[in-house]
């Protein structure tokens, strides 16, 4: 039976903390952006240097100190819901690392920074009054950021099921295979609408439209492929009916380390 290593209500409190870390790091962003409006003392569109309205550097800054411990404490928390879907037995030596995956989610949002930059860059160009347009790009990114939490929140916890699936199949306790699930969202692909239902060998990638993905929002893939991706994995060969606990050899640990 088809089953979410990580449930549904985790990956949704995930969006919703990482929905206002992700908020709060804005909030601090618009403190540098107005403060450097500011400090050109001027209004007109015409004479504002847009590349130095957003501060990289600053939108890090914020990042680091919102964002990067709720996503360190979002990753634990996803690994251990999927790695509780199963006997421990069976999760013995999975290299499912929950800092590489917290360090994910952090990068994920400071790059998802850019596209704010550009849009307050491009928007701006074209108002008379740069302050007051530039304050409601801001406004209006936040609701941006649901759809960035949204992807980056399924995204972890479909790593975190394709890792665990590999890990017990390589085990001896399969076949595990792993199936893609669409949302049917209003903003769903066509491809990825195509793809519900498709089942493949855990291990083995997805063939979502002409491209390989590992799991939604596969940072390999192609942002027109992974973006905002809210699709979800389900694992076939994990029900309540696994096998009991093998012993495994001193040469099986040490390889498993």
């Amino acid at each position: 039976m088809a089953r979410r290593l990580v449930p549904e209500s985790v990956v949704a409190d995930a969006q919703a903390q990482i929905a206002d870390a992700v908020k709060a790091a804005l909030a601090q962003q618009r403190i540098s952006v107005m403060a450097n409006l500011h400090a050109h003392g001027i209004v007109a569109a015409a004479t504002v240097d847009k590349a130095s309205l957003w501060h990289p550097a600053t939108w890090r800054a914020a990042v680091d100190k919102h964002v990067a411990p709720v996503a360190a404490a979002v990753a634990l928390t996803i690994v251990n819901a999927a790695r509780q879907a199963v006997p421990a037995h069976m999760t013995w030596g999975a290299a499912v690392s929950a800092p590489a995956m917290a360090a994910r989610i952090t990068d994920s949002v400071d790059r998802a920074g850019g596209r704010i930059a550009t849009a307050i860059a491009t928007a701006s160009a074209a108002a008379d009054e740069v302050e007051q347009h530039v304050s409601d790009l801001l406004d209006s990114a936040i609701g941006w950021v649901a759809d960035i939490a949204g992807r980056i929140a399924g995204s972890a916890a479909a790593e975190a099921t394709v890792s665990l699936a590999d890990h017990i199949n390589n085990l001896g306790y399969g076949p595990i295979t792993q199936v893609w699930n669409s949302a049917f969202a209003q903003t769903s692909r066509e491809d990825h609408m195509d793809a519900d239902g498709q089942e493949v060998s855990a291990g083995e990638p997805f063939l979502i439209g002409d491209e390989e993905l590992m799991y939604p929002g596969d940072p390999s893939g192609s942002d027109e492929n992974t973006i905002n991706c809210l699709c979800w994995l389900t694992v076939n060969g994990v029900g309540d009916d696994v096998p009991a606990a093998q012993d495994i050899g001193d040469e099986e640990q040490v390889v498993e380390e």
